[in-house]
């Protein structure tokens, strides 16, 4: 069956979608950097590896380190914490997204060809039902269900994902402030943040837009 032949060469492709974002690839950095170039680098990388003189290994510090740093320390955050997402023209762009009739393969390839780590699932009106992220592909195996999964509506593949406690998407409006989007990724150990004003999707926001927002 041609179809299923497509689906295996997908599945091939899809396999490294986990490591398809742009903001994966290695980082190093020395200890004596400043904490502008620790943030500056990790606004484009997930996680850095921090090298001592001798250029050896010492530690690795990651975007979600920083997030919960500044959580614990407000007073680091300064006034910019008070201003809104709208007011900072944080994360109000167009979103890659997919319907929720969609099969669970269109999002991961959108994933892939878009070199991001989620898309939003959105429902015949537009609205927020889900999310699908690089991580999901991890449920996929050639061994297990694959077939069955990927071939399944993205509607379909959320509700049995909350069936096992999948956690429903996280969001917040334009007029949230930075503390608070500070505040919810921390308290959630989130990557991201849809942001919806009356019911429609208008943006998101990660980790990285955080720190470039501190810059």
């Amino acid at each position: 069956d041609n179809r299923i032949e497509e689906l295996f060469r997908l599945y091939d492709e899809s396999t490294s979608i986990a490591n398809f974002s742009k903001r994966n690839p290695f980082k190093t950095i020395t200890a004596n950097c400043s904490i502008y170039e620790l943030f500056e680098a990790l606004v484009i990388h997930h996680r850095v590896s921090v090298l001592d003189k001798q250029g050896k290994l010492q530690n690795y510090i990651t975007q979600s380190d920083l997030i919960k740093m500044l959580y614990k320390n407000r007073d680091l955050v300064g006034p910019v914490g008070n201003k809104t997402l709208n007011e900072l023209h944080l994360g109000l762009k167009d979103v890659v997204k997919v319907n929720d009739h969609h099969l669970v393969i269109e999002a991961f390839k959108q994933i892939a060809i878009n070199g991001i780590s989620a898309v939003a699932v959105i429902d015949k009106d537009g609205k927020l039902v889900g999310d699908i992220a690089a991580h999901d592909i991890r449920e996929i195996n050639p061994e297990g269900d694959m077939i069955d999964k990927i071939v399944t509506t993205t509607k379909d593949y959320i509700l049995r994902s909350s069936e096992r406690k999948r956690s429903p998407p996280l969001s917040v409006n334009s007029s949230s402030t930075l503390s608070e989007v500070i505040t919810i990724l921390e308290k959630n150990h989130t990557h991201r943040l849809w942001i919806v004003d009356d019911g429609q999707l208008r943006g998101v926001v990660s980790l990285g837009d955080v720190l470039k927002a501190l810059l």
